[in-house]
């Protein structure tokens, strides 16, 4: 049942290779969003401010990543959940400063 509590990446993710971990598996595929992204807008599929944006969530995603590993080594379960929620917070802030500027 602890294994269930477990972020849903970590389901998703659940294997690693001689090569890489799970957090390397993870940065390959932003890279691979990012080279998508590039050719997206290297081929006029999308605009400049419009790959901008797209980037701008990578890179959120790697922060992202970054504190829940971060957190994940706390023991408590309830210290982790009321992290979990303030980044949560955090985030939703800045999507909303984001969307007014694109408005």
């Amino acid at each position: 049942m602890e294994q269930l509590s477990e972020p849903e990446r970590y389901h998703w993710l659940n294997y690693e290779t001689d090569r890489f971990d799970r957090l390397a598996i993870v940065e390959l595929i932003h890279k691979s969003v990012e080279f998508t992204i590039d050719h997206r807008e290297l081929y006029c599929f999308c605009n400049p401010p419009e790959a901008y944006y797209e980037r701008c969530h990578v890179e959120a995603d790697r922060i992202i990543v970054r504190e829940m590993e971060n957190h994940m080594t706390f023991q408590g379960p309830r210290e982790r959940h009321m992290l979990i929620v303030s980044i949560r917070r955090n985030l939703d802030t800045l999507e909303k400063q984001r969307m007014t500027l694109l408005d």
